[in-house]
């Protein structure tokens, strides 16, 4: 195998790239990539962009980071460990303003992660597919 084909094929068997959070006209776009030692993730594309580039993260908690632009916010915080789990620190959902903690990544396929994350005793897993 050549270098290049070496890299590729690391790159499918991590979550780096870039991945649609839903399907059809409503998915997100979200980067991930390294960022330090670890792994994040940033919002590339949003429905909610596409009819306001300029939008803002107004469902935020916290008034303060309400004027924050959500393109290039990012939503997936300090990701380490793999293949094919990585646990992260944080997750931020800006269409509901929610974010949580000790959120986990798994690889489920090299075009498959699923992304869960809990909030007390609640938890959610959404399945995120990856763009070529």
């Amino acid at each position: 195998m050549n270098a290049n084909t070496l890299i590729a094929l690391a790159v499918l068997a991590s979550p780096i790239g870039l991945w649609a959070t839903g399907s059809g006209a409503d998915a997100g776009k979200v980067r991930i990539a390294p960022c330090g030692e670890a792994l994040c993730g940033r919002v590339i594309d949003a429905a909610r962009l596409r009819i306001d580039p300029d939008q803002r993260d107004v469902r935020n908690h916290d008034p303060a980071l309400r004027g924050r632009p959500i393109r290039g916010l990012t939503v997936l915080k300090d990701f380490t460990g793999g293949p094919p789990v990585w646990i992260g620190a944080e997750a931020y959902d800006p269409a509901t303003g929610e974010g949580s903690k000790n959120v986990q990544l798994r690889l489920t396929s090299p075009d498959s992660l699923a992304v869960k994350g809990c909030v007390a005793v609640f938890c959610r897993t959404k399945m995120w597919t990856r763009i070529r």
